[in-house]
């Protein structure tokens, strides 16, 4: 298909014929603007260009990623198709630029609940596992059966929440609460509903203390009254999601 395309075939809208590249190959050679020779040349250059491109980590990553980005118009292998005629450095710095186009958003901002930046949230947290480490990212598992999808890091309801949690859980939930592990005086007022929580200033200074560990495990009124302090945009934030696939998380998360 590379080589019709870059000898200037056109495909059909639905491409109904599936002969329609050999027909194409076939006309061309009839017409002597080609002889059967020279296709074969030229396909096995095509095929070293892709090998290199292939063994290029770099190119590979991106021109990948540039493919199952989310985006509303997706790129299709014709665009590419004059690549083919430039060295590795013009190469990369078109994929550069074609990458960082997808970055065109504040991430700080970005809101899982807002239907218009999931597109932008799946983008960088896909970028953060394709270019996170000096390896090639395997797109084949990302793109079986598309079963990738964005969830939360740390879940939206407190029951489901574990119990033991690490340094990395709990350096996660103080950034979620910001200053509401500072007062109880400042926070009492956003725990009132949960009223059936006997001494919930001692729940919550316990849940502070617990929360200054290297790693702790917390009840399910010290659940409750945690969620309470969570402020639901960090909830939601990119901060606080991640791709997985199969339930295994990505390898490289924010």
């Amino acid at each position: 298909m590379l080589l019709a395309l870059q000898d200037g075939f056109k495909p059909s809208v639905d491409r109904s014929d599936k002969y329609e590249v050999f027909n194409f190959f076939q006309t061309q050679i009839k017409k002597n603007h080609k002889s059967t020779g020279i296709y074969f040349d030229d396909l096995k250059k095509i095929r070293s260009i892709l090998n290199e491109w292939f063994n290029d980590l770099e190119i590979y990553n991106a021109l990948g990623y540039l493919f199952f980005a989310k985006q509303k118009d997706k790129p299709t292998i014709k665009e590419f198709i004059n690549l083919l005629k430039k060295n590795k450095t013009e190469i990369k710095k078109h994929l550069k630029s074609k990458v960082k186009e997808l970055f065109s958003v504040d991430i700080t901002n970005l809101d899982f609940n807002n239907s218009n930046d999931k597109n932008s949230i799946h983008n960088v947290l896909l970028a953060l596992s394709v270019f996170g480490e000096k390896t090639k990212f395997n797109y084949t598992s990302y793109n079986m059966g598309e079963t990738w999808s964005l969830e939360h890091i740390f879940p939206q309801k407190p029951e489901e929440l574990p119990h033991l949690l690490g340094s990395k859980d709990i350096d996660l939930l103080k950034s979620l609460c910001g200053d509401r592990l500072n007062s109880y005086e400042e926070i009492k007022d956003r725990i009132k509903p949960l009223y059936d929580i006997l001494a919930p200033e001692m729940v919550y200074k316990s849940l502070v203390a617990k929360l200054k560990l290297e790693y702790c495990e917390l009840n399910l009124d010290e659940k409750r009254i945690l969620y309470r302090l969570i402020k639901s945009d960090r909830l939601n934030s990119i901060g606080n999601l991640a791709l997985l696939i199969c339930e295994l998380t990505c390898k490289n998360n924010v």
